[in-house]
Parts: C-alpha cells; sequence; structure tokens
C-alpha cells in the first residue's frame, strides 16, 4: 500500500533532470517509500524552486492514494526500468521480512522471560485481583422472593408481559411505609440514631433505584415501555415514583456488585448488610400488599387489570431475552 511520499532518490532516471519529460496519460514507474509502483501521470505542475511535480494514479490502488510525485522518483515506463523495479521490490521485501522475524525473535525472547515470573507472585496478583473484584456486601435472598425473581423473568422475558405501570404501591411508598413502622417501634435513649440509619438507608436506595432502572434493572422487552410509557411522558420524574416493587427487588440482585468498590468502612459494611436483610424481610412481610399478581401483555399497558396469574404461566414465547433468572446468575444465595 502506497505511504507517504519518500524525500530522497531511490532511482533516479537519465531524464530525471526538471525538464518536464513527462505527459499527462503517460504511464510511468513511482518510487514511494522504498517500493516502485506503476502508476499513470494525471496531471503536472512546476515549482519555481523544486522544479516539476506529477499527479499520479498507482495502478491496482483506489484513487485515494493518488499523490503528487516529485519527477526524480519517476521512472520511464520501460522493459529495462520494469526489470529494475521487481528487483529493488524484491529487496524491500526481504529487508521487511528480515526485520519482523528479528523483531519477532525478540517478542519471544521477551514472552520466555515474561513466563519465568515466579508462581508466588503471581498468585498474590491473582489473590489481589479475586478481592478486589469480589463483593463485600453479600446480599442473602429469601425464598419467597427468590421464587417472586423466577416468576419476573419468565413473565417477561418468556412470556413477554409486562408489569402494569403507574405501579401502586411505587417504590417510595414502600420506602415511606417501611420508615412509618420503623418510627413507630423507636423507643430507648438511641432512638433517633437508629431512626437516622433507617432514613439514610432509605434515601441511598431509592438513589441507587433512580439511577439504576434505565441502565441495568430492565430487561430488553421493557425498554420500549420504560422510554415510551414512562420517560417521554414524565421526563423530569423519578424512576420511584412511577415503579414498584417488582423491579426495586431486582435492585437487591446487582447490590453486590454496586457496592463493590465502594469505599464504606468494615462497620459501616456491616451496618448495611443488617439494613439490607431486614428490609428484605419488610418486603417478604408485605409481599401480598406490594407486589403485582397479573402482568399484562405489551398491547394491554394501559389496562389497570391484566390477566389473572394461572394465565400468565401459559406457553412461553420462544424468543427469550436473558438465559437465566437473575437471582440465579447473580449467585445470590437463597434463604427458606
Amino acid at each position: 500500500m502506497p505511504k507517504g511520499l519518500k524525500t530522497e532518490t531511490v532511482v533516479e532516471d537519465e531524464s530525471g533532470d526538471g525538464t518536464n519529460v513527462y505527459n499527462t496519460d503517460e504511464k510511468v514507474l513511482a518510487d514511494n517509500n522504498n517500493m516502485i509502483y506503476k502508476s499513470l501521470v494525471k496531471n503536472k505542475k512546476q515549482n519555481d524552486e523544486d522544479g516539476w511535480f506529477y499527479f499520479v494514479h498507482y495502478d491496482g490502488w483506489n484513487k485515494k492514494w493518488d499523490a503528487w510525485v516529485a519527477e526524480k522518483l519517476l521512472m520511464k515506463h520501460t522493459d529495462e526500468n520494469i526489470t529494475k523495479m521487481n528487483e529493488l521490490n524484491k529487496k524491500t521485501k526481504d529487508a521487511l521480512k528480515a526485520k519482523k522475524e528479528k523483531r519477532k525473535s525478540v517478542d519471544v525472547g521477551a514472552k520466555v522471560q515474561d513466563e519465568k515470573i515466579s508462581k508466588k507472585r503471581k498468585m498474590d496478583q491473582q489473590r489481589e485481583l479475586e478481592e478486589f473484584l469480589e463483593p463485600q456486601v453479600r446480599v442473602p435472598i429469601p425464598f419467597l422472593l427468590k421464587k417472586t425473581l423466577v416468576d419476573d423473568w419468565e413473565w417477561v422475558t418468556r412470556s413477554n408481559l409486562l408489569v402494569p405501570l403507574p405501579r401502586k404501591p411505587t417504590v417510595q411508598d414502600i420506602l415511606k411505609t417501611y420508615l412509618d413502622g420503623k418510627l413507630k417501634k423507636k423507643t430507648g435513649p438511641n432512638a433517633n440514631s437508629t431512626l437516622n440509619i433507617h432514613q439514610e438507608f432509605a434515601d441511598g436506595l431509592q438513589d441507587y433505584f433512580d439511577r439504576a432502572l434505565g441502565t441495568i434493572l430492565l430487561y430488553r422487552h421493557e425498554r420500549a415501555q420504560y422510554q415510551q410509557g414512562f420517560r417521554d411522558k414524565q421526563p423530569k420524574a423519578q424512576a420511584s415514583s412511577h415503579y414498584g416493587a417488582e423491579h426495586l427487588l431486582r435492585l437487591f440482585v446487582r447490590l453486590p456488585t454496586l457496592l463493590a468498590n465502594t469505599d464504606l468502612s468494615d462497620a459501616e459494611l456491616a451496618v448495611l448488610q443488617n439494613k439490607i436483610a431486614d428490609f428484605l424481610k419488610f418486603l417478604v412481610k408485605n409481599h401480598e400488599e406490594f407486589f403485582c399478581n397479573a402482568y399484562v401483555a405489551s398491547n394491554e399497558i394501559s389496562s389497570k387489570k391484566g390477566p389473572a396469574k394461572s394465565a400468565v404461566k401459559a406457553e412461553a414465547d420462544t424468543s427469550i431475552d436473558e438465559a437465566a433468572p437473575p437471582a440465579e446468575a447473580a449467585g445470590t444465595s437463597m434463604e427458606k
């Protein structure tokens, strides 16, 4: 492939003396970066300081490689010069091949040297990587909620059904109910401090949900509903004011990864894990009230009541978006 024009002379024809010896549409041989190419003169011009230049097209190459070439880099298209071209091109290719082989030899030597790194060092590096990637917060999903996740996955990805929106209660409603219950139980000298911790937990959970819903909490089949049924109509609204427990539960599958790189201390992580477990128990206790038991078909999004739960478990659609339910894919533990 022709590269940047070469400025030094590799082969100089006897007539390459600046006297305009090449004509438009004349076949020539052009030197480009130590390779000689059969070419065709398309135009020409004269420079007072550097003499004649010719705009050439390289045979067999796209016209984007057409370029202005100094006269001293051109040769007449003769049998003798074609022989010279073949000889010079062979020398150039041989030199490039030798250089490539030498570089390959150096790379192999470097690879062998790298393989001599001690086994202990490799194990230390692997251990550091595993510790970095390992979630610091573990979320044990209660059995009822695990089953809810699996049902939710089957209805959306296999039966192409959707959670009817807007949901009642919303995520915000659920969090408020959770805090109201904690407020009623406020007793003891540390009650206010404990309540503040619950409030911070609820606020953080809502913030995570609002940020995560549109990016990691939706199945592909739900994205049109999210965009057309919610975001286009309420561009500034919080997702937690429109979605409910079904999508909130999916967040807990993602939490270990989301929290893996936080700068929380061990003590803070322990408190957070206790709050997560407490909140999941709260969802189990209020499961019938919070979770939808009737998903709807795509063309029934606006209906307030979808098919009965038994009807939802009809024959699954053959197009499957995800290969495994979220709880299993994330490797979360299950409690009965």
